[in-house]
């Protein structure tokens, strides 16, 4: 994995974590390159301790993408824990990347603080790809915090990318 802004810290147990109570923070890490099939899975344990929704925004989230052809592309997971954010970032936002290519308008927010899988068909995967077909994609984890009120971060643990091959 490799964090190519900010930083991510290696806990005990071979967790991952990002910043902790940090302000104004864009915080993304990103897999080894892999060679994903139409029949690839992703699944995903994670931790999230991030600033709640409030006067009706959010403000800071964590989302997961596919990063391929030069373009990040949200997923959104269909099995576990759903994202639970929707909807612009409220204020000055350290990730201020719009529309799909940054950290977006979906993701997870608040406290989540139980370990929980996500998953990820291959329909979410969107690679749209023919039996026989691969792509060259990495796993890219954006956490984003605003100025204010920010939470102890983001934590994930046990990736497993099914049909896929490491380049």
């Amino acid at each position: 994995w490799l964090a190519s802004s900010r930083r991510y810290l290696h806990q005990c147990q071979g967790v991952l974590k990002s910043s902790s109570n940090a302000n104004s923070v864009c915080d993304r890490i990103k897999s080894p390159p892999l060679l994903l099939t139409s029949e690839s899975t992703l699944s995903i344990s994670t931790w999230i301790d991030v600033e709640p929704k409030s006067k009706g925004a959010w403000y800071d989230r964590v989302n997961i993408a596919l990063y391929y052809d030069g373009a990040r592309r949200i997923i959104t997971p269909d099995g576990g824990r759903l994202y639970n954010v929707s909807g612009k970032t409220g204020g000055d936002f350290a990730c201020s990347v719009t529309g799909n290519e940054g950290l977006g308008s979906l993701g997870w927010g608040g406290a989540l603080t139980s370990w929980q899988q996500s998953t990820f068909s291959a329909a979410t995967l969107g690679l749209n790809l023919a039996v026989g077909e691969t792509k060259l994609v990495q796993i890219d984890i954006y956490y984003g915090t605003d100025a204010i009120a920010v939470g102890s971060g983001f934590q994930f643990d046990d990736v497993s990318v099914t049909v896929a091959k490491p380049v």
